[in-house]
């Protein structure tokens, strides 16, 4: 048995969508707490965003138990979108699972003066000058 302290869902309204934030273990209790959360907030939504990304760890039970909501309930899964790897692992066949990949350096995208990212595009560029 897990502690539901060890599961944490956020969740916000942005532009007509539903974000869902999911941290920590996602077990039965993860799966149902995320299915009342999509239930109760999705008539006033257009898409749904489940951020996996935060989840440590997805046990077979919590997979069982969000399929099942899924199942009965298409009207909502047709509309839910995963982020992040362990999307893969919870969406059913119809969902789509949006992946990132790993921003190198700070992640600053190149605009801060003092990251090391900033002068990289400088040198590159100079070294396509002199070549």
């Amino acid at each position: 048995m897990h502690d539901s302290r060890l599961f944490n869902i956020y969740h916000k309204k942005s532009m007509g969508n539903l974000h869902l934030k999911l941290y920590g273990f996602f077990a039965g209790f993860a799966a149902s707490l995320v299915g009342e959360t999509l239930q109760e907030h999705h008539k006033e939504c257009n898409r749904l965003f489940i951020d996996t990304r935060g989840i440590s760890q997805v046990d077979p039970f919590g997979i069982f138990v969000l399929h099942e909501f899924m199942s009965r309930f298409p009207e909502i899964a047709r509309r839910v979108y995963f982020k992040g790897s362990k999307g893969e692992v919870l969406a059913v066949d119809e969902q789509r699972v949006l992946k990132f990949r790993k921003r190198a350096g700070c992640g600053c995208s190149g605009k801060c003066k003092e990251c090391g990212c900033a002068k990289k595009p400088d040198s590159l560029k100079t070294a396509v000058e002199n070549f």
